[in-house]
């Protein structure tokens, strides 16, 4: 029996489904997890017909790897995904770093989905 699909969006690199010589499809799971991480690498005001949309995540690239860093990018996470995500429940969002990137972890449920965690981990360089 075929995955129902409750989302579905173009893929980012335009390739075409060869089936159906379309543009790709992501579904379901990867399409949230695609419009997160598009909102969370788009600087505020950087759409054109929708100046609120977006993160401040981007301004967080080669600052210091210091906990006032850390805590305020987790801040920007979370309050991103909760105004803008309307998809998805928030369970937790855990920023880790290394020595050349923060390591962004977001754990979310899907709203069709309430029972199946999902995860998805974005690395943002920083120095």
């Amino acid at each position: 029996m075929a995955e129902e699909i409750f989302y579905s969006d173009i893929i980012f690199d335009f390739n075409k489904n060869e089936i159906t010589k379309d543009v790709g499809l992501v579904t379901n799971a990867n399409s949230i997890k695609d419009s997160i991480v598009n909102l969370l690498l788009t600087n505020m005001g950087e759409r054109l017909y929708d100046s609120r949309k977006g993160s401040n995540v981007p301004s967080m690239l080669f600052n210091i790897a210091d906990l006032k860093t850390t805590v305020l990018l987790r801040k920007f996470v979370y309050n991103t995904i909760e105004n803008f995500e309307p998809r998805v429940t928030l369970q937790n969002v855990l920023i880790d770093t290394n020595d050349n990137e923060f390591l962004i972890t977001v754990k979310f449920t899907i709203i069709s989905e309430k029972n199946v965690l999902q995860s998805l981990t974005l690395p943002l360089p920083i120095n």
